[in-house]
C-alpha cells in the first residue's frame, strides 16, 4: 500500500516528458499522449509485481537510469526493477496493453543508448542477481552455472572460484552477462575456450506475448501466457539469442553456462611500449611490426588484451612519450608449460624502450584476472571498432595506428584509446551461432573510443569518431555489435554478415509488431 500511495503522489511524470517525446500514438504511446497510462493505472500495475516501479520524481530514479556513456543519457518515463520472470512477463503485458516503447537494461554498458530511451518503459534487470553452481551435469563435464542477468562478472568469478572453476566472461567487473553474451562475448579465455555464446547451455527468455521459454540447443519448453505448457524442437530462438544482440528477440532472465576446471597455475604478463620517443615515431613502427608478427604465432594457451592510447607523458629519464601500446596477457597453464615460453620473445625486444614489464605466477584465475578493467564512474565517448583478421595485420593498419596514436591531444586532435581483444585459437572451432564470420576468423577485436571532454564541441568529436570508424572498418571484416558506432551504414552486414536474413525472419516470428526495438538492432529498420 505504501508503494501504491507513493506512485499516486508522483504527479509530475506527464509534465516532465510532455514536451520531450512525440505527440502522436501512431507507433508508440509516450507521456503527453492520451493513451499513456495514468498514475492510477501505473499504481495498479505495481500491485501485480514483486519488484518496484520507479518514476522520474523518485529519489532512486537517477541511480537506476544511470548509463556509463553520458553521450546517450536518456530519461525513461517508467522504470520497472523486476525481481523474477513473472515480473518481466507482467511488465511486458503492461507495455503491450498501452503500446509503450520498451527498452531493456541490465548493467548499462551499452555505449550507443540501446538500453534506454526518453519516454519509454525500461525493464531493468539490475536486481536479478541469483546464481547457482551445479558440478554434476550431464551437459558439461566440469559443471554448469545458472546466473540471472543482473549479476556482474566480478560476482560471478568470485562465486565459481569457490568451486575451483572458471567461466568465459567479460573483463570489466561491473558488466553483466546479459548484453555481453547476447552480442557474442569475447574473453581473455576465448582463445582457449571459445566465446561466451559457445558456453551457453540454456536460457530463460520472456517473449513479447508473455511466454516464458526455456531454450536449449535441442528443445524449447514454453510456459504460455494462458498458463498452458508446450514443448517444441524448434531451436531458432536459441540460435538467434547466441549472438543476435540484446533487447530485440525477448528478455533473457537467466543463462546457464558451461564451467571449466581451473588450472593449477596461470601466468600474468603486463608490459607497455612507447610509440614515439622525443618525436621519433619509427619506434612505434618497429613496435607495431613486432607485435603484429607476435600475434600471428600465439599459442592457444595465451590470451589477453592490447591497449592503445595517444596520451602523453614524461619518463623517469625525461624522455617525452606520445602514444603507448600496452599488454595484459594470461597464460592458461603453468610456468613450465612449453606454450608459456612463447612470451619470452618479448624479453630481448628493445628492453631499453619498455615503460613497464611484469611477469607473475598466479595461483587462481580470480586472483589474477577476476577484475581486469575497472570502470570509470562515467564517460562521454564515441565508440567504434572492427574485427581484424590476420590479413589485416599486414596492411597499412600498423601505419595508421602509429600515425593516430602519436599525434598529441589538443584542440584539433582528440584523445584516442583502443582495446584489442586477442582472438583466434578455439574461437574458430565453433560455428552454429549468428555472430559475424569475421568474428570467428579475427585475430583481434579492436574497439576504440574518441573522448568527448567538451560538450560544446560534441559535433567535432563525433566527426572524428566517424572518420576513425571508416578507417578501422576498411582494415577488417565485420564489427562487434557490442562495440558499435552510432553512425554506421550497412550495419546489418557489418554486425552479422550472411546471418542477418535468418535473424530478421526469427525476429518477425517472435515479435511481429516490433515491440522490442533499439538502435541498429535486428529489425530496427522495419
Amino acid at each position: 500500500m505504501a508503494r501504491l500511495f507513493q506512485l499516486l503522489l508522483t504527479a509530475g511524470i506527464l509534465v516532465v516528458f510532455a514536451t520531450a517525446v512525440p505527440k502522436t500514438c501512431s507507433k508508440r504511446c509516450y507521456p503527453g499522449n492520451d493513451c499513456f497510462p495514468s498514475l492510477t493505472e501505473i499504481a495498479m500495475f505495481q500491485q501485480l509485481i514483486d519488484g518496484y516501479v520507479v518514476l522520474p520524481s523518485n529519489n532512486t530514479y537517477k541511480d537506476v537510469t544511470y548509463m556509463h556513456n553520458k553521450l546517450f543519457t536518456r530519461f525513461p518515463a517508467i522504470v520497472v526493477m523486476v525481481l523474477s520472470t513473472d515480473d518481466i512477463k507482467q511488465s511486458m503485458l503492461f507495455a503491450r496493453k498501452y503500446n509503450l516503447h520498451v527498452v531493456v537494461k541490465s548493467s548499462g554498458h551499452d555505449y550507443i543508448g540501446r538500453s534506454s530511451w526518453s519516454g519509454s518503459i525500461q525493464i531493468n534487470l539490475g536486481y536479478m542477481r541469483k546464481m547457482k553452481v551445479m558440478l554434476s551435469s550431464s551437459r558439461s563435464v566440469d559443471g554448469e552455472l545458472t546466473v540471472e542477468s543482473g549479476a556482474n562478472w566480478q560476482e560471478i568469478y568470485q562465486e565459481v572460484d569457490k568451486y575451483n572453476r572458471v567461466v568465459v566472461g567479460g573483463s570489466s567487473q561491473t558488466v553483466s552477462p546479459s548484453g555481453y553474451t547476447l552480442g557474442g562475448g569475447h574473453s581473455i579465455l576465448s582463445r582457449m575456450l571459445g566465446l561466451a555464446v559457445d558456453q551457453v547451455l540454456e536460457m530463460t527468455v520472456i517473449t513479447v506475448n508473455g511466454s516464458i521459454i526455456k531454450c536449449t540447443n535441442h528443445t524449447s519448453y514454453i510456459n504460455n501466457p494462458d498458463g498452458s505448457f508446450s514443448v517444441t524442437s524448434d531451436t531458432s530462438l536459441f540460435w538467434a539469442l547466441r549472438g543476435g544482440g540484446g533487447g530485440t528477440f525477448g528478455i533473457v532472465a537467466s543463462f546457464t553456462f558451461k564451467l571449466h576446471k581451473v588450472k593449477r597455475q596461470y601466468v600474468k604478463v603486463t608490459m607497455t611500449y612507447p610509440l614515439s620517443i622525443n618525436g621519433n615515431s619509427s619506434v612505434g613502427q618497429e613496435v607495431m611490426q613486432f607485435y603484429s608478427n607476435f600475434v600471428k604465432g600465439m599459442p592457444n594457451e595465451w590470451g589477453g588484451y592490447s591497449f592503445l592510447s595517444n596520451a602523453q607523458h614524461v619518463t623517469k629519464t625525461n624522455d617525452s612519450v606520445i602514444g603507448t601500446l600496452g599488454f595484459l596477457y594470461c597464460h592458461y597453464g603453468g610456468w613450465n608449460d612449453s606454450s608459456r615460453k612463447y612470451m619470452d620473445l618479448w624479453n630481448d625486444f628493445h628492453p631499453e624502450w619498455r615503460l613497464e614489464y611484469s611477469v607473475r605466477n598466479i595461483s587462481t584465475f580470480w586472483e589474477g584476472f577476476g577484475s581486469v578493467m575497472t570502470d570509470s564512474p562515467w564517460s562521454r565517448v564515441y565508440v567504434t571498432g572492427s574485427f581484424i583478421q590476420e590479413a589485416g595485420l599486414d596492411t597499412s593498419l600498423k601505419d595508421f595506428i602509429v600515425e593516430t596514436m602519436t599525434r598529441p591531444i589538443n584542440d584539433t586532435n582528440p584523445m584516442y584509446a583502443c582495446v584489442g581483444t586477442h582472438l583466434g585459437g578455439r574461437v574458430t572451432d565453433f560455428s552454429d551461432t549468428p555472430v559475424h564470420p569475421g568474428f570467428r576468423h579475427a585475430r583481434l577485436c579492436l574497439g576504440c573510443v574518441v573522448a568527448i571532454p567538451d560538450i560544446t564541441r560534441e559535433d567535432f568529436y563525433i566527426q572524428k569518431g566517424k572518420e576513425l570508424s571508416q578507417r578501422l572498418i576498411s582494415y577488417g571484416n565485420g564489427t562487434y555489435v557490442n562495440e558499435a558506432a552510432e553512425y554506421m551504414s550497412n550495419w546489418q552486414q557489418n554486425y552479422w554478415g550472411p546471418h542477418y536474413s535468418r535473424l530478421l525472419s526469427i525476429k518477425r516470428e517472435v515479435d511481429p509488431d516490433n515491440i522490442l526495438t533499439c538502435h541498429h538492432c535486428v529489425g530496427s529498420e522495419l
